[in-house]
């Protein structure tokens, strides 16, 4: 378990890394993982309809530590939700509209990926966890040791 760099926050990320050979000199590496988005307020629904969408942006860094990165493929997704009135609520609903990625070096070593997302259902409606999967291709700072 890790604690990573999230917009101006902490968010705890659960990861597997998976490694296998790529180009001369480059490592193809997947990774799933998950984030934990619950108890922070930004993730809330609107407090006054349960009829609105809320968005939101995550952003966070993930994965191993990269010298440089040819290509990744992330995908992202709600995999917790918590409504703790649901009984009160006309509407409830939750989404990930996009899932990008960017990667800079003089920012931090590792993929940073945004995620928008958006949810409805009142006050004590939120999201909880995000899960990701990304497959990436890039010369690693240092070989990954499995097992």
């Amino acid at each position: 378990m890790q604690l990573v760099t999230e917009a101006d926050e902490l968010v705890e990320v659960k990861e597997n890394i998976h490694s296998w050979p790529g180009s001369p000199g480059l490592e193809c590496v997947a990774f799933p993982g998950y984030a934990m988005v619950f108890g922070k307020p930004k993730y809330w629904a609107d407090e006054d309809d349960d009829l609105l969408y809320v968005d939101t942006t995550i952003e966070m860094h993930v994965g191993p530590h990269f010298h440089s990165i040819r290509y990744a493929a992330p995908i992202a997704w709600i995999s917790g939700w918590s409504h703790d009135s649901s009984d009160e609520a006309d509407a409830t609903g939750w989404s990930v509209d996009s899932c990008t990625w960017d990667f800079d070096a003089n920012d931090s070593p590792r993929i940073k990926l945004t995620v928008v997302a958006h949810c409805k259902g009142g006050p004590d409606a939120r999201l909880g966890w995000l899960a990701y999967y990304v497959i990436a291709q890039g010369k690693l700072v240092s070989p990954l040791t499995l097992g």
